[in-house]
């Protein structure tokens, strides 16, 4: 198994000719909101299925195997679409640290 998922800083696709740049799971989105699935914690200020950050600060929705069995595809590809790009790349400092750690240790 993989130690990082969600590593190639490349974009995924592209928008009305604007890239979409890629999550890089800094659970930024679950700090600001849950998704429909999740719950919002008002002391830690995220939601509660938000997991720690491994070595390079990624961070895992520990709801997802839940959300995958039970969800249907075409729902969750809208939300929490898992896999869809950032929708926050910017002044985001917590993805912009794993972009910079990905690039220091040369992970590929």
């Amino acid at each position: 198994m993989n130690k990082y998922t969600n590593i190639s800083i490349e974009p995924v696709g592209m928008l009305y000719d604007i890239p979409i740049r890629p999550c890089m799971k800094s659970g930024f989105c679950c700090t600001k909101s849950p998704c429909a699935y999740g719950t919002y914690d008002h002391e830690k200020k995220q939601c509660i299925h938000l997991g720690e950050p491994n070595d390079i600060g990624q961070r895992d929705c520990l709801h997802i195997n839940w959300i995958l069995e039970n969800v249907p595809e075409e729902f969750r590809n809208f939300n929490p679409a898992f896999g869809a790009g950032c929708c926050m790349p910017m002044f985001n400092e917590a993805r912009n640290t794993i972009i910079n750690t990905i690039k220091e240790k040369n992970i590929t």
